[in-house]
């Protein structure tokens, strides 16, 4: 009896000793699939990764372009050439056809402050363009000075620039009139005081016309 349970046991020992490769082949076959599908994620994270650095720098590229979107090449060409950094453009914000009427009127505070005869641009269109800049002599003029950007309107016939305006960029509204385009005062575009300018101005171009009520 002894002699045969001894058989048995090794009988048994000797099937699980075969069946041990066996087992381990199986094992091997259930992981391999799992490491692959592992590996496939890894592959698909690192992927949308760099998609999404992709994406984020094509993102800011299109944040520094579409300030300037607006923009006419010819104006933004002058406003680098005088030194000023562009923050932001907004465009075509208004065109009119230059008459004696409007400068007596509305434009004369715009006018007023030009390099350039207005009587040379009597009959044409004129476009106006707005820009946000730094680097700008009204920004520049005091350091700790609360505005640190100017606010430009650039006049235009056709693609030459004639001129502009400018003034401090405030979220509130500034008492007085605009600079020139590089910040100056009417008595140092003209050498008048106001009171000269204005008789001046109104004898040639004729008097403000105000709507009654």
């Amino acid at each position: 009896m002894k002699s045969d349970k001894k058989e048995n046991t090794e009988n048994r020992r000797g099937r699980l000793g075969q069946d041990e490769p066996e087992v381990t082949a199986k094992r091997q076959r259930t992981i391999k699939p799992i490491l692959y599908a592992l590996a496939i994620i890894v592959l698909l994270a690192l992927a949308n990764l760099a998609f999404s650095s992709i994406a984020n720098k094509e993102d800011e590229a299109q944040a520094t372009i579409a300030p300037l979107a607006d923009a006419p090449t010819f104006a933004v060409d002058f406003l680098n050439a005088k030194g000023y950094k562009i923050e932001a453009s907004q465009g075509l914000v208004s065109s009119y056809t230059l008459t004696k009427d409007y400068l007596a009127n509305d434009g004369s505070h715009a006018w007023a402050y030009q390099a350039v005869n207005p009587d040379d641009y009597l009959g044409k269109e004129i476009s106006l363009y707005r820009f946000i800049v730094s680097n700008h002599p009204l920004d520049l003029e005091l350091p700790n000075d609360e505005y640190d950007k100017t606010v430009i309107v650039l006049m235009t016939s056709g693609t030459e620039v004639i001129g502009g305006t400018s003034m401090p960029d405030s979220k509130e509204p500034l008492a007085g009139g605009p600079y020139s385009l590089d910040g100056k005062t009417l008595e140092e575009v003209t050498g008048l005081s106001f009171p000269e300018w204005r008789e001046k101005w109104t004898q040639k171009y004729g008097s403000r016309k105000y709507i009654s009520e």
